[in-house]
Parts: structure tokens; C-alpha cells; sequence
């Protein structure tokens, strides 16, 4: 059966304060709060969701705490127990749920007492009886909103920021794909007239929309229509805010990929900037402008055997006067799916070329060494194809941070 990895991760870790209980999203940047209707992602076929992994960084608790799958509201078959004070990967290799089509899902993590719970990595593998269903999500962090009036962008997985200018949230397909049921959930809306939020297809409007009226919250999807992707097509996501009052605010996001591949993405538009001289490291699925010191939090296990390739590395700035490297990480070392970015040199960087063979057990996560002795540079994307037998489903989700 066609598996993939579903991952939500933030690379510096997101602290969840002691004695509360708390909803994310399953892919995409992790974004948390106490509603979990503002986390669900919306199964489009029949899946298997397993192997739940979790990475802790920090614990200052005095109580245990779980973390769990979520589905339908209710609890799911699977959870791990994290002691007082425990740090490290906790695991569910045993339990699993079964989803359908309609089916709402999420994570839950309840705090024990005492201190707060920092968390970088929350994943499951994702297994379909075809490989043409993948699910793509990504998040909102809760302070990012769309004024009144205002036509901005927005990336298809990771972290979902806003920028006015479309191309810094573009993000090039290598392979063919036909994009259905976008869905978005509006957490809150003070806006007196209505929002349109679409596809973007090469810097035009997509075949998919959903209008949001006045003040209206809630899930919006558009079960109707649908986006042909070739080969070298940028899509990504606009939001065109009516009225003349008040802001926006989109938490999940998601798109269904009829595909025989996954776009595995970590991303933000906005401006955070990266200084020259450095190493750092960035979940598979994340937001891209935050960056760990240290490898380990960052990684995750791939958890199914699949290929990574079509690497994809968007640089709208840089005044760096050397080289800089992103690659695939596996197991603490350099894998060969690699770009390298000249000095202030910007635009699209890709190796089409290499191919990466992994296993259940590798670990992984992005490694970027920026070189010179001056300047800095903002990434608003990085992400690869994860290529998957033929006939296999795949979803795109994004959240404060896609599925993987």
C-alpha cells in the first residue's frame, strides 16, 4: 500500500503551557490552539494514519502529558505517553485509524502540570490503496491577517504568511497533477464585505475559489472545480479582501493532489532574513524563516520507504557575498538532492538531476550552510517531490509551519 509521511514541525519548537489542552494540525507549521475545528484537515479518500511520532525538546512538566490523533472530535486509536521532564521521540508504532472520505482529523496534545512542553516534530504516515488521492496542508500562525481591501499571496504548504507580490509564493510543479477541493477554515472575521480566496495558476487566477461573506467564520471548500498542473507550473494561493473595515484571519489550509506525486514543502513569504556564515536546519514540513541550531530537533523519520527528488529552493533576496547550500538530511549527513545559490544571486534553484532512496529508519531534515563574510538572504520556499507508486493519493496541508 503507497505511504507517505504526514508532518507538522516548527523549528524552534512551539511551547505549550503547563495544564492545558491543545489542537494542531497534522501538516504544515505547527500552529495550536484550545478550538480543534480550527485544525482539522478533511480526508478525500480512504486512509490509513499511523506510526504517530512526536520530537519534545523541552519539558518542564511534573505530570505526564499525551499526544494524540484526533478524529471526528473524538479521540484516536493513537497516543504516546511523554513522562515528567522527558525529552526525546515518543512513538505509536502499534495503533492506527482508518479514515474516509469526510472524515476530520487532527492532533491533540494535553499538557501535564507544572512547566510548559515544546514539541518541533508531530507526524504519521499516511497510507492509500491508490497513489492518487495525497493531501497538501499547510497553516497560519495566529497573528498573520488580511486587511480589509488588500490582494496578497500566500504559499501552498508550511508555514502560510502573506506577501503582495505573487512570486514569492509561487512553488514549480515537476510533475502532473490535477488540484481539487480546496478548502480553507477562517478562524475569525471582522471584514464588512466579501473575501474571495483562490488558486493561483502562472500568475493567474486558478479554476478553484471560495467567496467568504461579511463577517462570516467557519470551514469554506470548493467541491466543484479543479486545477490541471504540468510540468513547470507555479501555483500558489491569493487571498482579494472586500469591505472597507477589518481584517481576515485563514488558520488551515488544503488542496487534494490527484498525482503520482507529493510536493513535501516548508515555507514563508515574508521577510525574516538568514546572515551569511551560518548552519542551520529546518523540518521537512515547517516554516522556512525559523531556523535550529541544532540538527536533531529539526529531524524526523521517514517511516515509509519512498524517493525524494525534484529539489526546490525559492530565494527572492539576497546580498550574500558567498555561496550558500540547501540539502536534503539524512541521518546527520549530506544526501546528494542538493543547491547551491551564488553569491547575491536570486530566483527559482533546483536539482532535477538526484534522487534520494529512503528507508523507514533514515532520519531527515533540511541542512543550509550560507557562506561569505557579509549580507543575509530570505528563503520563502524549500520542498522536493516525494515519488510514490503508481495509483497513489496524496494531500497538501498548510499550517503555521503540508502533508508530507
Amino acid at each position: 500500500m503507497p505511504t507517505y509521511p504526514l508532518v507538522a514541525g516548527h523549528s524552534t519548537g512551539y511551547a505549550i503551557a503547563a495544564s492545558l489542552t491543545r489542537y494542531i494540525n497534522p501538516a504544515g507549521g505547527i500552529t495550536l490552539t484550545a478550538t480543534e475545528a480550527r485544525h482539522q484537515a478533511v480526508a478525500r479518500d480512504s486512509y490509513t494514519l499511523a506510526n504517530l511520532y512526536v520530537r519534545v525538546i523541552a519539558n518542564a512538566t511534573t505530570a505526564s502529558s499525551t499526544v494524540g490523533s484526533r478524529k471526528n472530535t473524538a479521540a484516536g486509536a493513537q497516543s504516546v505517553s511523554i513522562g515528567a521532564g522527558a525529552t526525546g521521540v515518543f512513538q505509536d508504532s502499534v495503533n492506527s485509524d482508518s479514515l474516509v472520505a469526510g472524515d476530520l482529523f487532527c492532533s491533540q496534545a494535553v499538557v501535564g502540570a507544572g512547566g510548559s512542553l515544546t514539541l518541533t516534530i508531530i507526524a504519521y504516515t499516511l497510507a492509500t490503496a491508490s497513489n492518487t488521492t495525497p493531501i497538501l496542508i499547510a497553516g497560519n500562525v495566529l497573528a498573520a491577517t488580511v486587511a480589509f481591501g488588500v490582494t496578497t499571496y500566500a504559499p501552498i504548504g508550511g508555514e502560510i504568511r502573506y506577501n503582495t507580490t505573487e512570486a514569492r509564493s509561487q512553488y514549480i510543479f515537476r510533475v502532473a497533477a490535477t488540484l481539487s477541493n480546496f478548502r480553507i477554515y477562517v478562524q475569525d472575521n471582522s471584514v464588512d464585505g466579501t473575501t474571495t480566496v483562490r488558486t493561483r495558476k502562472n500568475a493567474a487566477d486558478g479554476a478553484q475559489s471560495v467567496s467568504v461573506g461579511a463577517s462570516t467564520t467557519g470551514a469554506f471548500e470548493d467541491t466543484v472545480n479543479s486545477d490541471s498542473i504540468a510540468s513547470g507550473d507555479a501555483v500558489a494561493y491569493q487571498v482579494v479582501a472586500g469591505g472597507t473595515v477589518g481584517s481576515i484571519r485563514i488558520i488551515i489550509w488544503q488542496l487534494k493532489s490527484n498525482s503520482a506525486g507529493r510536493q513535501v514543502i516548508s515555507a514563508n513569504n515574508q521577510a525574516t532574513t538568514l546572515a551569511f556564515g551560518i548552519t542551520r536546519y529546518v523540518p521537512l514540513e515547517a516554516g522556512c524563516q525559523l531556523y535550529a541550531t541544532t540538527e536533531t530537533d529539526t529531524q524526523v523519520a521517514a517511516q515509509a520507504s519512498f524517493s525524494a527528488k525534484n529539489l526546490f529552493v525559492r530565494v527572492p533576496t539576497n546580498s550574500i557575498n558567498g555561496s550558500t547550500t540547501f540539502t536534503l538530511r539524512r541521518n546527520t549527513a549530506d544526501s546528494v538532492l542538493t543547491v547551491t545559490v551564488a553569491a547575491s544571486t536570486t530566483g527559482t534553484f533546483e536539482d532535477t538531476t538526484n534522487t534520494v532512496d529512503c528507508v523507514a529508519a533514515d532520519l531527515l531534515g533540511w541542512g543550509i550552510v550560507t557562506g561569505g563574510s557579509s549580507g543575509s538572504m530570505v528563503i520563502t520556499y524549500i520542498g522536493f517531490e516525494l515519488a510514490q507508486p503508481t495509483a497513489v493519493t496524496a494531500v497538501l496541508d498548510a499550517s503555521y509551519g503540508g502533508v508530507f
